[in-house]
């Protein structure tokens, strides 16, 4: 049997790439005035892997989850986590692992008040074998909990459930996300592991 490392050992052995642009980020204390802008899309699902595209004011960073480690339900547990309060002031962090290449997900209060904004990145880093170096892309927003969990959240949720007007036929050629019968036509398995009760109710209040 082979080692497995988690995503957070790989992280500790990538550390020396990676630390010096999650130290700037993390040491980040004022925010300014009004919210920035965090544009968040999902393409069609394709054979295991959902395209992401997230976009700041000033980059657009666009990435891939993988079924394979449980990714998505990984952000809906640290979206959860954000919905509830469920953090310190030193913010809630997930890492994902999409197949070698890792997702961290940060969000950090920066006000005092209940809600109030916060500093959100997402950090992708791999090893670029054809280039032979470490690669290292961020995008980061300013915004409240609520702001954050509506850009990422409900997009995806929507994703999903879009998925049930495509033809089958079509989507079991292209479009599998996770093992469907030749019968089934609802996502609502795929979307039962990533849809909380907690984070709906956070959106409506």
């Amino acid at each position: 049997m082979g080692l497995y490392y988690t995503p957070r050992e790989i992280y500790d052995f990538y550390k020396p790439s990676v630390l010096p642009i999650k130290e700037e980020l993390d040491a980040i204390q004022s925010v300014p005035e009004k919210s920035t802008t965090l544009k968040v899309s999902y393409d069609y699902p394709d054979w295991g892997w959902l395209p992401a595209t997230f976009e700041d004011e000033k980059r657009k960073l666009k990435i891939e989850f993988s079924d394979a480690f449980s990714s998505l339900e990984e952000l809906s547990r640290w979206l959860k986590d954000i919905a509830t309060g469920s953090y310190s002031t030193q913010g809630v962090e997930v890492i994902c692992d999409d197949e070698d290449i890792f997702h961290l997900f940060s969000f950090r209060p920066l006000e005092s008040q209940p809600n109030g904004r916060g500093l959100f990145y997402l950090m992708e880093y791999y090893y670029n074998d054809a280039e032979k170096r470490f690669v290292v892309e961020t995008v980061k927003a300013f915004c409240t909990p609520k702001e954050l969990i509506k850009a990422i959240y409900v997009p995806l949720i929507d994703r999903f459930r879009s998925m049930e007007q495509v033809p089958l036929a079509e989507r079991e050629e292209s479009w599998s996300w996770y093992p469907h019968s030749e019968d089934e036509v609802s996502w609502q398995d795929v979307i039962d592991l990533i849809q909380k009760k907690e984070i709906d109710e956070f959106i409506l209040g």
